[in-house]
């Protein structure tokens, strides 16, 4: 995000400018009226601001979030490799295929919210508020459907659909293959006796 060792980089020119009437603007900086973007990275002038550490913490966590999820997503996608490798179908079945769907149904749908949220611009006139991501992801699981704040049209069946998915995919990551392994193994010792 366009520093080194929290020292901030002032490669690019500033997206912000100092108007010539501070008294006017309450001594704040006015964006440039060309409505150009900072090339790469945070513009610097984000740095020593009353908001810096609020903009920050949140573009921290959320860029963690992306991360984070992609690593355990690519994680997930290696056992698949695995399962297949080694033969083992009913792990690939009724263990990854469960994982990957309440994967992308909860923290890979959080994720798509995050970057969905980052493409839309709240700073024009008539806009509405954004909506919290925390306080959706809480909802979306507390009380379906019911969208005070919607980042989207049709949000509200589609997070019904993905938690319908993803509570479908624990039990049967949990107990399928445990159940059809204990059959095989009763089966094994009825063909022995």
């Amino acid at each position: 995000y366009n520093d080194f060792i929290s020292v901030p980089l002032q490669v690019f020119d500033s997206m912000w400018v100092m108007p010539g009437n501070l008294t006017q603007t309450n001594n704040e900086l006015m964006l440039r009226d060309d409505s150009s973007h900072y090339p790469y990275g945070v513009d610097w002038n984000w740095y020593h601001r009353k908001n810096e550490l609020t903009f920050f913490n949140s573009l921290k966590m959320k860029m963690s979030v992306i991360l984070g999820v992609t690593q355990m997503m690519f994680g997930i996608s290696l056992g698949a490799f695995n399962y297949v490798h080694f033969g083992d179908y009913l792990s690939l079945y009724y263990v990854w295929i469960p994982q990957m769907l309440f994967m992308l149904c909860t923290f890979g749908y959080m994720c798509f919210m995050i970057i969905y949220k980052w493409t839309i611009d709240y700073s024009e006139e008539g806009a509405d508020e954004p909506p919290a991501l925390i306080q959706t992801m809480i909802k979306m699981f507390l009380s379906p459907g019911k969208i005070e704040t919607p980042l989207y049209d049709g949000q509200g069946p589609v997070q019904v659909i993905l938690l319908l998915i993803a509570v479908a995919a624990v039990p049967v990551m949990l107990l399928v293959k445990p159940i059809l392994q204990n059959r095989q193994h009763e089966n094994i010792q009825d063909e022995h006796e």
